[in-house]
């Protein structure tokens, strides 16, 4: 709550004049990132199989 200026703490979170911070997540993972690289493989792995027919 450091985000929130001394002289507005007593107004409620939300409310005008005090608007509810915005929090930056840092241990999210990357999810399109690893779909994208599980696609990778995955098809990496289908090219492999077609050529050995």
């Amino acid at each position: 709550m450091e985000a929130i200026p001394e002289e507005k703490r007593h107004l409620p979170l939300g409310v005008p004049g005090n608007p509810i911070p915005l929090v930056e997540f840092t241990n999210l993972p990357n999810i399109a990132a690893e779909k994208a690289a599980r696609r990778r493989e995955r098809n990496r792995k289908m090219k492999k199989r077609e050529g050995k027919k």
